[in-house]
Formats: structure tokens, sequence, C-alpha cells
């Protein structure tokens, strides 16, 4: 005589039967999905679906699964990223999934992520204003300076800061637009004090759409164009803000920071104790 199974048997039954339902794209990793030029700043999706770039946090909204290696869809959860073709700026945004070609992404020859509606992901002017929106441009087989993004573990966590100061003794770091300089000047009445950037790595320090950068010694800090290059990528060790060229942000005699050799002597440089 057959004997019925228990509760608990049926529920272990039931468990197993979900687990074999799951779909196998559940047990991708989930990455960040960051601009190469733009380290340090995410892929976010808004509330409304809408995709915008904005400093990286680790949160739930900033993570994605990558397509395989031979294409496919852009998952964000149930949902999937798409940038139609229409118009000059399709946003890029997370819809129910569907069968179009402006589901289907690859990393392509000249690595960007490419649908096959014919969009490349990029940010729109590729600056690094928090909350500038990501799109699909026209792919362009000749384009001369591709948009490259790259897909970052969730692991290596960023932690960010947005529109905060960075501290110099009782002063801050402030930005002269005059000139496009920068000096040390009080917190409280200092223009163009507030900077987004990273506290537990090397990162850009981002400010007006534009990052921080010392190009050589002697050269003036200034604002430019946003690149993944050494001199963008900025660090606070032994009081001193340093880049990865191994310069350091110096005095001249009238105050305006210059690119120079790091002195052995401990800085006044410091990022807030708190956001």
């Amino acid at each position: 005589m057959r004997r019925l199974a228990t509760g608990a048997a049926w529920a272990a039954l039931a468990l197993l039967g979900a687990a074999a339902a799951e779909p196998a794209w559940r047990a991708l990793p989930e990455m960040t999905l960051q601009s190469a030029d733009l380290p340090g700043m995410c892929v976010t999706v808004t509330g409304e679906g809408i995709a915008e770039n904005r400093a990286c946090t680790g949160a739930a909204n900033q993570l994605v699964r990558a397509p395989g290696p031979d294409g496919g869809v852009l998952r964000y959860g149930d949902l999937c990223m798409s940038a139609p073709d229409e118009g000059n700026y399709p946003e890029l945004r997370a819809v129910p999934c569907g069968a179009g070609g402006d589901h289907y992404w690859i990393v392509d020859h000249k690595g960007r992520l490419a649908n096959n509606a014919g969009r490349c992901l990029q940010v729109l002017g590729g600056g690094s204003r928090e909350g500038e929106r990501v799109f699909g441009a026209r792919c362009l087989e000749d384009d001369p300076s591709p948009a490259v993004f790259r897909f970052v573990p969730s692991a290596e966590i960023w932690d960010s800061r947005t529109g905060a100061a960075i501290l110099s003794g009782k002063a801050c770091l402030a930005w002269q637009e005059a000139g496009n300089f920068f000096r040390t000047d009080d917190c409280a009445a200092a223009p163009h004090a507030a900077f987004s950037y990273a506290v537990n790595r090397p990162g850009q320090i981002r400010a007006r759409s534009s990052c921080l950068r010392a190009a050589m010694n002697d050269a003036p800090l200034s604002l430019g164009e946003c690149h993944d290059a050494p001199d963008q990528m900025w660090t606070i060790a032994n009081g001193q803000l340093m880049n990865a060229d191994g310069r350091c942000a110096l005095p001249d005699a009238d105050g305006v920071l210059r690119a120079g050799v790091c002195p052995a002597r401990s800085g006044d440089f410091a990022f807030p104790a708190t956001p």
C-alpha cells in the first residue's frame, strides 16, 4: 500500500521543483557597468526604469548581469535593458524582456557595448556630472573614439562621496573658475569646493562634468575632459593629494596648487570623516 507524503516531504518536493525551474541566468554574477573613461561611475537605474550615470555605491539599482561572450540580453533583475533605434539619444531603459534587436547586446570589435538595433552605449557628452543620461548612440564603423564600457564585479565596492569637500587643514580645495586652477580657500566661502570622489581607492575627482588633472611637473592642477589616465587617478596618502603618476598637489608662492614631486613630510589634505 502506497503511503502519502508528509507535509515536510511535500515542502521538500516543492523546493526541488522551484530550483529546477530557476532560469540559468540567475546563476550569473551581478556586476556594475562602468564607462572606461569614468571608473567609479556606474550605470544606475532610476525608479522610472531610466539609466543614469552616478557614482558607484554597490546599490541594487547598479547591478546587472552581463550578456555572454557571444552576446545576449543585458539583465537588470527580471527586466532587460533596451536602447531602441529611435531618435538621436534614445535612453537606456529597463523593460520587460523581448525578442527585439534592441534587447540583444554584445561587446563588438571596438570594445563597445552594442545592440542589434545598431546602437552603442554612451554617456551623454562623456561628462562626469551626476545623473547624466546613458543612451544608445548610433554605432559608427569609423568612430575615432569609441565609448568603451566595462563590467566590474560588484565586490569591488567604491566608497563614493558626491558633492563633498576635500580638506586641507581648516581650509578646502577650491576650483578657481577664472583661470581654471586650484588653491585652498575658506570652506564656507569658497565657490566650487564640492566634488565627487571615492575615499577607499585611487580614483577621479570630479566636478562640473570634468575631472581634476595634473599633466606634468609645475603645471597647475586644473579641470579637464575625463579619461582613465594616471594623472587623473587621485588618492590622499600621508596627508598629500597624490595622483597615480606620483605627483602631489603643492602650493606655489601665490597659493596656486601645482603638480610636483611628493615631499617626504606629511601634508594637510584629508577626506571628511563622514559623507
